[in-house]
């Protein structure tokens, strides 16, 4: 199965990843406390939503 997207949708999406790490840095303290960066939060949280779905529906 191939998805293909252009430009806009990719930045898009890396905007959307980018601003839940910003969320749940400031949700969650111990992400906060030991200066974990925004984007690695967020990138990791989209890997594993990422994977989770890969099992389920690949």
């Amino acid at each position: 199965m191939n998805i293909e997207i252009s430009i806009i949708e990719t930045l898009l999406v890396s905007l959307l990843i980018l601003f839940a790490g910003y969320y749940l840095n400031s949700k969650i303290a111990f992400l906060k406390d030991n200066n974990i960066p925004e984007p690695v939060v967020g990138g990791i949280a989209f890997s594993i939503i990422a994977a989770i779905l890969h099992v389920y529906f690949a």
